[in-house]
């Protein structure tokens, strides 16, 4: 854990100084960004009959965030997210309240008080088997930057005699949680997606979905009566009660903890889960494509739907990834996909929000694998298939030449989709298309457009 940054708002809408985090260390990948929030007030009776709640503290301290990445920051996970939306996430990701000292009723002396909530950007999803996989490394840590605006001045003393204190500054100290790491990785990470739609279909980002949720109210009050929720091709629920999913939500992932997400938990307004993993499940089984929610018509309220999902990683990013991440190391990289994009049973989609990993020369994996390499800092990236890898694949296919025609094209589309699959950029590219439009290569750009005119098989 290491202490990156303090920062100060000096008044009620005020705009913080930016944070990026341009000196985090070599060796590490990030867990968590967390943010300490002090928030000063002052109490104007001595007794208090109300106090604010978490939710409260949080919105007021966090007006507006916004996390980017990237070295001209053109990778946005969080846009617009309010103190009261990290706190959902955090208790939808991290399963926990936030900690904090916010006073509670009772009698006290007239002045001013310090409240401390502990807020945080997550990226480890400690639910998953494999949560610690997809973490952002030191060169794409170095490129983060957030930026946070104060809300409204918190103003309790109708109810509970208590006030922002004038004058005073909201502080957020900036600390990291981390992980060693042996090599340098690129994470497209848990990002988070917000769509309010008044019609019968609320449709959501594309990508590998981790939870969604109806920002309304919380379950027990909810209006959502019936619904409908796919990913991509797969029907996940077909017109099921909000029930149906928030008993799998408190049996399979938070294992019968009340509350949390779905209930008025510290202060939250709520959430009503409409998809959420088992605990201990692994990432290749989450679903993958575009979310999309449907209420039959005759149940119809404005959905506010939030989605915490990874998005595919793009041939821009992973270019970009490279050369960021050979300035980095002042040397000559390959960027690989991760060995966890090689384990039987991987999808297309799941290894298409993989991150992805620098191999120096120094490294095996710089001659053994396919990828994007940087011939030297500064260079253009370019595509890099070694020659055993060329002919293991010829080989896979005439093998199957005795079978005939309609077999050797199978064959090719399978191993040219297995290729595809191992070099980053192009597997988000097989992610959209399928093996038959990776093999026909239609609409191919950039470092890929002549990718299956020169590799032969």
């Amino acid at each position: 854990m290491f202490r990156l940054a303090s920062i100060a708002s000096g008044a009620a809408g005020g705009q913080f100084p930016s944070i990026k985090l341009v000196n985090f260390a070599a060796g590490l990948m990030c867990a968590a960004v967390a943010l300490r929030v002090t928030y000063p007030v002052t109490v104007t009776a001595n007794i208090m009959t109300a106090s604010p709640t978490v939710n409260q503290i949080a919105q007021a301290a966090l007006g507006n965030m916004v996390v980017r990445y990237g070295e001209q920051g053109q990778f946005v996970p969080y846009s617009a997210v309010s103190g009261g939306d990290l706190q959902v996430i955090d208790q939808g990701v991290l399963r926990m309240g936030a900690p904090n000292n916010i006073l509670p009723n009772g009698s006290y002396a007239i002045g001013n008080y310090n409240i401390y909530v502990d807020l945080f950007v997550p990226f480890f999803t400690p639910a998953l088997s494999d949560g610690r996989d997809r973490l952002p490394g030191w060169s794409q840590m170095r490129t983060l930057e957030i930026n946070v605006t104060e809300g409204a001045a918190l103003n309790y003393t109708s109810v509970g005699t208590l006030a922002r204190q004038t004058g005073a500054n909201v502080q957020i100290d900036v600390d990291t949680l981390t992980f060693p790491a042996k090599k340098d990785q690129w994470s497209s990470v848990l990002s988070y997606a917000k769509v309010n739609q008044n019609n019968f279909n609320a449709i959501g980002p594309n990508g590998l979905h981790y939870m969604a949720w109806d920002a309304n109210a919380a379950f027990a009050s909810t209006a959502l009566q019936l619904y409908s929720l796919s990913v991509g091709d797969q029907k996940l629920a077909d017109t099921i009660p909000p029930y149906i999913a928030d008993d799998r939500y408190q049996d399979f992932y938070v294992e019968g903890t009340p509350g949390v997400i779905d209930a008025a938990y510290q202060g939250t307004s709520g959430a009503t889960v409409l998809l959420s993993p088992e605990a201990a499940m692994h990432s290749k089984d989450l679903p993958h494509g575009v979310l999309s929610v449907n209420q039959p018509n005759m149940y119809v309220a404005q959905l506010q739907l939030r989605c915490l999902y990874w998005p595919d990683i793009s041939q821009e990013e992973s270019g970009h990834a490279a050369t960021v991440m050979s300035k980095h190391a002042n040397a000559p990289i390959l960027l690989h996909t991760i060995a966890a994009a090689e384990a039987p049973g991987v999808s297309i989609g799941h290894t298409a929000s993989l991150p992805v990993q620098a191999s120096t020369p120094k490294d095996d994996d710089f001659t053994l694998k396919p990828g994007l390499i940087v011939s030297a800092p500064g260079a253009t990236p370019k595509l890099s298939i070694p020659a055993h890898i060329t002919q293991s694949l010829q080989a896979a296919v005439r093998a199957v030449a005795p079978s005939g025609a309609a077999t050797v094209e199978a064959a090719k589309s399978k191993v040219m989709a297995n290729l595809a699959l191992r070099i980053p950029g192009l597997h988000s590219e097989i992610a959209q298309r399928g093996n038959a439009g990776i093999a026909n290569a239609h609409g191919l750009g950039g470092m890929f457009s002549n990718i299956f005119r020169d590799f032969r098989i």
